[in-house]
């Protein structure tokens, strides 16, 4: 009803919400990106629930390894513009990698249409994708999506479809993997982000 609430306050009604509602899976920026010790406790109290950093990991590959080590968070969205480059967005999802968090590739709220996130999601691996309602340019990164569904090339690439998400299960009980699939554009962008990334670890 618009009263404020102090963050254990907060904490206490999202420990009740998920509680009482067992198919919410994932909260994003529970509390304020200041207050990472409330992240902290709220992993804690809700270890199941994808505890998402955004304005506290800002795609920064140092920010995601200093929260996820502090067991802040155990999922980030990865947003490609706002690390400036292809290197940078590899280098937040590699970080996040690196430390057992899972990485949710995300659109902007002001963006072009352009179906590069899908085929980032893919080469790196993401657990899922964030793009909004299908509308107006977003509409690309579904139809790629589609694109993605209809060659039935994916792997262990989740992109919050229950339908793909049963059928890869299904795939995977019957031993039928399929192929790990990044179309030549994407996967030959993102290779080169991530060699970029190796020659400037060894200089």
């Amino acid at each position: 009803g618009g009263a404020d609430s102090s963050p254990a306050e907060l904490l206490e009604e999202y420990v009740r919400v998920c509680e009482a509602n067992p198919k919410i899976f994932s909260i994003e920026d529970p509390f304020h990106e200041g207050d990472s010790e409330s992240f902290e406790a709220m992993r804690k109290r809700l270890p199941n629930i994808w505890v998402v950093g955004d304005d506290l990991t800002v795609t920064n590959a140092e920010r995601i390894e200093r929260f996820a080590k502090s067991g802040a968070i155990n999922a980030v969205i990865i947003k490609p513009t706002q690390a400036g480059s292809v290197t940078g967005d590899c280098k937040a999802i590699q970080s996040a990698q690196s430390n057992d968090i899972k990485t949710i590739i995300s659109h902007l709220s002001a963006e072009v249409a352009d179906n590069f996130i899908i085929d980032l999601a893919h080469a790196s691996g993401a657990e899922a994708v964030k793009i909004g309602a299908p509308l107006h340019e977003r509409v690309e990164k579904y139809n790629r999506l589609l694109e993605i569904e209809e060659q039935r090339l994916v792997r262990g690439v989740e992109f919050g479809f229950p339908d793909l998400r049963r059928r890869l299960r299904g795939q995977a009980a019957r031993g039928h993997e399929g192929e790990r699939l990044v179309d030549a554009v994407g996967e030959v962008a993102v290779a080169r982000a991530l060699r970029a990334v190796g020659d400037a670890a060894e200089r």
